[in-house]
């Protein structure tokens, strides 16, 4: 292996010390000599630099004639520069032949403090985040390089590699995963991860201890995650599960709700997904699950991609789930750019109106690339342009019509604080409904599956908490209200029409995602025969089912609170208490301001100096000045980037 960057600053103590003793043999030599004859000086100079040299590497030194004690301590110094650097040294070999051993045995008797699995960047944000300290850390490299690399950005701790046919799990027993304070298995294969955990949960019930868990494949997670919880709870382990790539789409499904952008007279939901690799079905399986305006009429997703690819289990249930989504999938060869600017069009011309683009691609710089060529089709037939979300790399460009939303892989500690922030949620809104489903339920009724508490819940049971915890935003912007984090006194209760509004669009979550999971209407509940007594438009349910989900919307607020935020509304809503002292919920300013000519956008301009969050109402006039190469354009671009919210008016 390479030397790490702690053999670099043994190297650089060693030349400091040697420039360190020639200097103070120098500064010996020019105090014990008697000044310079006229003209000598230049001489007398080049001997004392010289004789330096020899006092360090022969480690001797002339007679101090003027009897100087600073010359003589100065020359010792000199003396023993080469004693010095034996025992920088000495102390460098004893490190690494006797200290370390010795560390390793420690760790594995009592276990490090903390033990992480992964490439430098995977680590490197669990070790700031969680303020691990650096000498009591040991590491576990799927490669070479990778260990090299950590062991330049941590030089003082233990770094392992793992070798091609080498088992992680081994590895970090040897090292005190059953013991360490905090593991963090997060590397990109989740296999590994999955050994290393199974070692960290070999041991004994033990307070104050955490573990970080990344599986990242759907299936792996779905059938080790209850697994993995069941034993960290008998061994009063915290853990975590986390997905990069799962939060990842949560976000960019996020910025791009229906509640945010807006198209006057669309009724029902449309989103295109673009690209190729399987970010794309995931992006679809959670657009589904969101249950956008389905109780008007499904989902409309339109799938365009540019490599053939088998279609994954997902697609294909997605296709079965009629009430949920109508999904059309085409091809087009990623060569043609005119024939993929024709399918862009006919995806664009059709109804209703897109809602969202999302592009994904498995190569670095693939999706924005197919951003911008679904923007400049839009420009080019001014139609509205909706948010444009790009799930790429490095990348931060809202391109020409300011549209273009970036969602890059997001550091793993803070997908680790968005996943608990959203599992509280969860939990909570779990709590809620078996609460309320034990009370309106007759004795007679058999409980359900899911009447059961959080951590004996299946994985997909708990994922379709989550979505309905991801849910919230869209149902708040739908009523022009948002989710802040901290806290703050809660907005206590909605009006009666608007808990009803809010229950409609809960419903139709909840019904779309148990339609992708295989449900459909049945008299009585069959969850083998995949009938559900309660798949039916929210007009059309009982009391009792309609209860509860009245009971998640009033939740709402405490729900928030629970995982550390508040609601906030707009000050120009009518329905919430007008007068300062009924208000109990903080307000936030929005601007309305109206692009029909290019008056509006100094309007809007103006909004945003004032401090004001941004609504912008777009027609025909205000997307042929964003399709020009006018310097309104360019302005308007800007505006649209920074607004709260967007409508296009057709």
């Amino acid at each position: 292996m390479l030397p790490s960057s702690r053999h670099l600053y043994a190297c650089l103590m060693i030349i400091l010390i040697l420039v360190l003793a020639w200097m103070s043999g120098v500064v010996g030599m020019y105090l014990c000599s008697p000044d310079p004859l006229p003209g000598d000086s230049l001489w007398a100079w080049r001997e004392y630099f010289g004789n330096a040299f020899g006092t360090v590497l022969l480690q001797a030194a002339p007679t101090c004639l003027l009897g100087s004690t600073a010359g003589s301590s100065f020359l010792r110094l000199a003396i023993n520069g080469l004693n010095f650097v034996a025992g920088v040294l000495a102390i460098s070999l004893l490190w690494e032949i006797v200290v370390r051993p010795i560390r390793r045995l420690s760790f594995a008797r009592r276990g490090p403090g903390g033990l992480l699995i992964g490439t430098l960047e995977d680590v490197q944000s669990i070790v700031r985040g969680e303020n691990l300290a650096t000498y009591d850390l040991a590491f576990v490299a799927p490669s070479k390089s990778s260990a090299w690399q950590i062991e330049n950005a941590y030089p003082f701790a233990e770094v392992t590699c793992v070798n091609g046919s080498g088992d992680a799990g081994s590895i970090a027993a040897k090292l005190g995963a059953s013991k360490a304070t905090f593991v963090g298995a997060v590397s990109c294969r989740d296999m590994d991860n999955i050994s290393v955990a199974d070692r960290a949960l070999d041991a004994s019930p033990a307070a104050d201890r955490r573990l970080l868990l990344r599986m990242e494949q759907r299936v792996v997670r779905s059938l080790r995650t209850a697994d993995f919880l069941e034993r960290a709870d008998e061994r009063s382990v915290k853990l975590v599960i986390i997905s990069q790539s799962a939060v990842r789409v949560r976000l960019g499904v996020n910025c791009a709700m229906p509640g945010r952008y807006l198209v006057e007279g669309a009724k029902s939901y449309h989103a295109a997904i673009c690209g190729s690799g399987p970010l794309l079905t995931q992006i679809a399986y959670r657009l589904g699950r969101q249950g956008y305006k389905i109780d008007v009429a499904p989902a409309k997703l339109s799938m365009l991609r540019t490599r053939s690819e088998p279609s994954a289990a997902a697609i294909t249930r997605l296709k079965a789930a009629t009430i949920a989504v109508a999904i059309n999938e085409a091809e087009v060869d990623d060569d043609d750019a005119e024939g993929f600017d024709r399918a862009v069009a006919a995806i664009a011309a059709s109804t209703p109106p897109l809602f969202s683009v999302h592009c994904a691609g498995p190569m670095p710089g693939e999706a924005m690339a197919l951003a911008r060529r679904w923007e400049s089709v839009l420009l080019k037939l001014r139609l509205p342009i909706p948010p444009i979300v790009v799930y790429d790399e490095f990348i931060r460009d809202a391109g020409v019509s300011g549209m273009i939303r970036c969602v890059p892989l997001a550091e793993l500690h803070d997908v680790a604080k968005l996943t608990a922030t959203i599992d509280r949620r969860a939990v909570a809104a779990h709590e809620t409904y078996l609460k309320e489903t034990k009370s309106v339920r007759s004795g007679a009724r058999a409980a359900s599956p899911s009447e059961v508490e959080w951590r004996l819940l299946p994985e997909r049971v708990k994922d379709d908490n989550r979505s309905a915890a991801d849910h919230t935003e869209y149902k708040l912007a739908s009523l022009r209200m948002r989710v802040t984090e901290g806290t703050s006194p809660a907005y206590e209760g909605f009006p009666s029409e608007v808990v009803k509004e809010l229950s409609v669009l809960e419903h139709s979550r909840w019904m779309a995602s148990k339609n992708i999971d295989g449900f459909k209407y049945g008299p009585a509940r069959d969850d083998a025969a995949g009938l559900h007594p309660d798949m039916l438009p929210f007009e059309e349910l009982g009391s009792d089912a309609k209860q509860k989900d009245v009971a998640q919307i009033q939740a709402l607020p405490s729900l928030l609170m629970s995982a550390g935020q508040h609601i906030e509304y707009e000050a120009s809503l009518i329905w919430p208490p007008t007068t300062a002292a009924e208000r109990t919920a903080p307000l936030f300013e929005v601007a309305q301001c109206q692009i029909f000519d290019e008056s509006g956008i100094a309007s809007a301009e103006r909004a945003i100096q004032d401090g004001s969050e941004l609504e912008l109402i777009i027609d025909a006039t205000g997307r042929d000045i964003l399709a020009s190469s006018a310097p309104s354009a360019g302005r308007l671009a800007g505006l649209l980037r920074r607004a709260y919210r967007i409508t296009h008016v057709t």
